[in-house]
């Protein structure tokens, strides 16, 4: 019997090492792989150039350049690739997912955690890892879990400095001071050129400077109004926030593989807690019996997804995400009502026209002007009056008091 026991430890460990061994081998490969990054066009909207260049016999050449227009919308995803093809790991990133994309990995990753479980090889290094994850230290690309975390988490840090950037220019090219309208545009112009490169944000601000003309001819110009009160900015820029979180991709898609973690049935949760525990005492038979419970809580584990230290370890990544997700959203709602309101105040037509393709593309059509002009809710009619306050706890002492006398105590008087 101990001689079999010891044949079961020694193969998980043998499954351990080889994991390991194709871990290393797949990170050799992709370290030699050579990614080639996607490339960005950003087009522009306006009449079509022409262009003369001399062949090699003096031959004139004629040839035109059309030119389409892009939306703000699509402007702000192109120049989110861009910047995010800028940074330094995004060829490292891409090489990770490739490689914890194949099904060979899963099932590496499967073993890894049914062997740290019998034989906890890895010390302390699921701790480690966590106390990394909450403090953003030492981001490792170690699992496919860290991959997509830190992936979302550099996208969901530019996006927002993009759309900053694009609204600068915005509010600059709707002003009708021309000294204003170029200061303004430069300062965008300079921001954004720190963040996708110079030869990008040229193409932006010809893309944006096209599009606000657009608006200028087809938008009637806007009044100046008064600005929005606190109460009225907090309560639209909340509006726009749920609306977007109900309809963000990355949101669902996240709460959709934690649900799979807090859904279960009350069955199955009997169920795990019966077989663990019953699996776990029997491991400690010094019979046969004993092997043959560690082969049967193991195939239980593999069955309802793995080892509970590692199911946490993906909770951890995942809401990571979670909260990357709605810090961007966070900031990009309250941008859009801000800007929204410093336009409607000014009168910038071109500004309130982009707040508005921005807030559409987060929450839906007309989102931002439902939120600024949804009533704010009157606190004093939502507060009980004293009457009805009183009411309730006559009524709170009563079903006290009678549920005591069931019991045969006579509790002493409360007030709620």
């Amino acid at each position: 019997m101990a001689t079999f026991k010891i044949r079961v430890l020694s193969a998980t460990l043998c499954l351990a090492t080889l994991g390991a061994q194709v871990s290393a081998a797949e990170t050799a490969v992709g370290t030699n792989a050579v990614v080639t990054p996607p490339t960005v066009l950003l087009s522009t909207h306006g009449a079509t150039d022409t262009g003369v260049a001399q062949g090699e016999v003096g031959k004139e050449l004629k040839g035109g350049v059309s030119k389409t227009e892009v939306a703000p919308e699509e402007l702000i995803d192109q120049l989110v690739i861009s910047a995010y093809e800028r940074d330094a790991r995004a060829s490292e990133i891409r090489a990770k997912e490739g490689k914890y994309r194949g099904s060979l990995r899963k099932s590496i990753a499967k073993v890894s955690d049914m062997a740290q479980f019998m034989t906890a090889y890895k010390g302390f290094q699921a701790s480690s890892e966590a106390a990394d994850v909450i403090l953003e230290e030492k981001q490792k690309l170690k699992s496919k879990a860290a991959v997509e975390w830190i992936k979302q988490k550099q996208h969901d840090e530019l996006h927002p400095k993009v759309v900053s950037s694009l609204m600068q220019i915005a509010s600059g090219l709707g002003m009708s001071d021309p000294v204003k309208q170029q200061k303004n545009v430069d300062v965008g112009v300079k921001q954004l050129a720190s963040i996708v490169g110079d030869e990008d944000a040229k193409r932006a601000l010809v893309a944006m400077t096209a599009w606000a003309a657009s608006v200028k001819e087809s938008a009637s110009p806007i009044a100046a109004q008064e600005p929005l009160s606190v109460l009225k900015l907090d309560s639209a820029t909340k509006k726009l926030m749920e609306s977007s979180l109900q309809r963000d991709e990355i949101v669902l898609e996240t709460k959709s593989k934690l649900q799979k973690y807090n859904h279960r049935s009350k069955l199955l949760q009997a169920t795990a807690k019966v077989v663990n525990s019953t699996l776990s005492v029997a491991m400690f038979s010094p019979t046969i019996v004993s092997p043959a419970a560690q082969i049967a809580l193991l195939a239980f584990l593999m069955a309802t997804g793995g080892p509970e230290e590692a199911k946490l370890l993906k909770e951890l990544y995942l809401d990571r995400r979670i909260e990357c997700r709605y810090k961007m959203i966070n900031q990009e709602a309250t941008q859009a009502i801000n800007n929204y309101n410093v336009a409607s105040i000014t009168g910038n037509t071109v500004l309130v026209q982009f707040c508005n393709l921005t807030a559409s593309k987060m929450g839906g059509k007309d989102v931002l002007a439902q939120a600024v002009t949804e009533e704010v809710a009157d606190p004093a009619s939502t507060e009980p009056t004293k009457a009805a306050v009183a009411s309730d706890d006559k009524k709170v002492g009563a079903s006290a008091d009678k549920k005591a006398g069931d019991v045969g105590m006579n509790p002493p008087g409360t007030s709620l």
